[in-house]
């Protein structure tokens, strides 16, 4: 309402009001994605076309992957049981993990699926900074998140991935090398073909 006639300082305490408020405002928005995840109503469950799924979370991060020049790669991935809005937040957390901690390259992201036993094994791969294998259990904690200078996260992203895979009875994992990139992997169950 001021416009310009702020002074330098009240420019500056506002400036950093609104950050703080868009920072609180990622963290709510964080800790209600996780309290979803911990949440997997029976009868939300059933056959989900996977590459559906993923074009749902690419959507949902539309302007992150132009502004990256980001390119995700992906065909024909399977029907898995489950739920879409859980397995879309699965899939957009895994992907904007990826475009977030890239390098100075544009952000690569591929993703595979192969059967293992009465589930599908996915992957996501990326081509972005990778993780010392010492971190490699502990980013799947709550709020934990290792530092880096695009970090702006509340570092509930993968906690949130944990714990769908979890309630789909699934495990999820990653295999990385830093300089290299990650893979992030996770099992879902196979469509009920009964349900078709």
């Amino acid at each position: 309402m001021l416009g310009d006639k702020l002074n330098e300082d009240a420019s500056q305490l506002m400036e950093g009001l609104l950050g703080s408020v868009n920072k609180m405002d990622s963290l709510l928005r964080a800790i209600a994605d996780y309290s979803t995840a911990l949440q997997l109503d029976p009868a939300s469950v059933g056959p989900v076309p996977t590459d559906g799924v993923v074009r749902t979370a690419l959507g949902a991060l539309d302007t992150l992957v132009k502004d990256t020049g980001a390119r995700v790669e992906y065909s024909d991935l399977p029907t898995v049981n489950g739920n879409w809005e859980q397995l879309s937040m699965l899939f957009g957390n895994l992907f904007q993990n990826a475009i977030q901690y890239r390098r100075d390259e544009a952000p690569r992201v591929v993703v595979s699926a192969n059967r293992d036993g009465a589930a599908w094994r996915f992957e996501v791969e990326d081509n972005g900074q990778g993780i010392d294998s010492q971190y490699a259990e502990r980013i799947f904690l709550p709020f934990e998140r290792l530092q880096t200078g695009r970090d702006r996260s509340a570092g509930l992203g993968l906690a949130v991935c944990r714990r769908i895979v979890e309630a789909h009875g699934g495990t999820i994992g990653v295999d990385s090398k830093v300089g290299r990139g990650s893979t992030f992997f996770f099992t879902l169950p196979e469509a009920d073909e009964s349900n078709h």
